[in-house]
């Protein structure tokens, strides 16, 4: 793991922390931008791996069919929140309360979405 990797892992690591010492931080986003080659799909996979060594859920997920082959869980973004293909203006993602996904969300610690469309 490269010092760049190191300090990302352990700043998230620290931010994680704060949220469970914290009742009043529910969200936290974070957004990892580098060229191709640096290891960001690594990172994730590193993030992943150590948020569920400590007992919690992480969700993997991304944008391209082809990103699913690099990442630990090979989900799309599609598949857990049922995002609809086409989306119109007023298009909502299909994922119900009673749905398997609606109690894992609940309990998911961190989701990490690799390769965020812009």
């Amino acid at each position: 793991m490269s010092k760049g990797q190191s300090s990302i892992l352990t700043k998230l690591l620290l931010l994680m922390l704060s949220w469970t010492l914290s009742p009043t931080i529910r969200v936290i986003f974070f957004f990892i931008h580098a060229a191709g080659g640096y290891g960001k799909t690594f990172l994730c996979n590193t993030i992943a791996a150590e948020v569920r060594r400590r007992g919690q859920v992480a969700l993997c997920v991304t944008s391209s069919g082809i990103t699913t082959l690099l990442l630990d869980e090979r989900r799309t973004s599609y598949s857990y929140f049922k995002i609809p293909l086409s989306i119109h203006e007023d298009s909502v993602a299909g994922l119900k309360c009673n749905s398997y996904m609606f109690p894992v969300l609940q309990q998911t610690r961190v989701i990490i979405w690799d390769e965020v469309p812009m």
